[in-house]
């Protein structure tokens, strides 16, 4: 079963990289598609995250790139804490 959950983190680094040239395309609602459903997988979660801050602040959804924004320092900081 090891190659199919290898499978699995291929594909979704394949969506991920789908979702940056998305960015780069300027496509920023089909990014914001691709890290919803990458989300929900939970797999690399702060990458995703940041390009989903990116995004909603390039949109113009300024106060929740600003949220997201600090939802991801402060999780940065608890860890910080931890260490």
């Amino acid at each position: 079963m090891l190659w199919v959950a290898q499978m699995e983190q291929d594909q979704l680094k394949c969506l991920y990289g789908q979702a940056k040239t998305l960015y780069v395309m300027q496509e920023y609602d089909q990014v914001l598609i691709l890290i919803d459903s990458l989300l929900e997988e939970n797999s690399d979660r702060r990458r995703l995250l940041a390009l989903k801050v990116k995004c909603l602040n390039q949109m113009g959804f300024y106060d929740e790139a600003r949220q997201l924004l600090d939802q991801l320092l402060s999780e940065d900081k608890g860890i910080g804490d931890r260490e």
